[in-house]
């Protein structure tokens, strides 16, 4: 499952872009008073991302993906398809929260998704990891509180 801290677990990128950067903050409202704060200041053609990997996601199995998320500054990069603020689950079946990514400015928003893991995850070469990322945009985003876990119940 993901690590409540946001230094715990968490790989933040080593040299970003002159254009990126990142920061882990405060923020009382956050059940570990931290978030992580990530600015684009350019619209590039490609995503600027932390991540966590995540070695005890079981295959086949309904998981429940939670946060809180912010939005602030946003500019999409001109005719992508693939631009926003969106939280990656990276499994052998690669899915995006939302689908539709968020592509507007918005104060703090709880979110949550349920999914059913791949059924290949953590099988090599599916090494999992969530992602958190501004994809094709600038802006500020922040995200706290991510977590994932196993839903109550995997029978339907």
């Amino acid at each position: 499952s993901v690590k409540g801290n946001l230094l715990d677990g968490w790989i933040f990128p080593w040299k970003p872009k002159p254009f990126e950067s990142w920061a882990v903050v405060d923020d009382p409202f956050s059940e570990s008073g931290k978030c992580v704060r990530m600015t684009r200041t350019a619209a590039e053609k490609d995503a600027f991302a932390v991540v966590q990997y995540l070695p005890e996601m079981k295959p086949d199995t309904q998981y429940l993906l939670t946060f809180a998320v912010r939005v602030e500054g946003l500019v999409l990069s001109p005719g992508s398809r693939h631009a926003g603020v969106v939280a990656n689950i990276w499994d052998d079946k690669n899915v995006w929260f939302p689908k539709n990514y968020y592509t507007s400015d918005m104060g703090w928003t709880r979110q949550g998704f349920k999914f059913t893991s791949g059924p290949k995850t953590n099988t090599p070469p599916h090494k999992s990891y969530v992602r958190l990322a501004i994809s094709e945009a600038a802006c500020t985003a922040w995200f706290g509180d991510v977590k994932l876990t196993e839903a109550a119940s995997n029978k339907e």
